[in-house]
């Protein structure tokens, strides 16, 4: 048969795909890294949802960058952890989330102070 119309879609199409994964791959970094610090400030503080994400986006707001490519790398830890069938899990998603509290502890600075 004729394959010249499947290789035009295919033309088309993949390099939109592409752009779309790579948007949200993006997007998901970039809406992870700013409410990364939401859970430990409720947590900690036992704020609300609401008033958490306040403090996370505006704790992340000067370092972005600093923080968006910390929260980069432990996520791949942790996937990391997961392709060696789940048993790596036990060990990176540990490091994940000490991750986020030293970061928080850092940037937010109420874990030292805690009772």
């Amino acid at each position: 048969g004729n394959q010249a119309p499947q290789v035009a879609v295919f033309a088309l199409f993949f390099p939109l795909q592409l752009l779309g994964l790579m948007f949200q791959m993006i997007w998901t970094i970039w809406i992870g890294t700013r409410t990364m610090f939401v859970l430990p400030t409720i947590v900690d503080r036992g704020y609300s949802l609401s008033t958490a994400l306040d403090v996370s986006w505006e704790a992340t707001r000067h370092r972005f960058w600093e923080l968006a490519f910390l929260n980069l790398i432990a996520i791949l830890l942790s996937v990391m952890g997961m392709y060696l069938c789940y048993v790596g899990v036990i060990l990176t998603m540990p490091l994940y989330f000490l991750t986020v509290a030293a970061a928080y502890d850092f940037r937010v600075g109420s874990f030292r102070n805690a009772t």
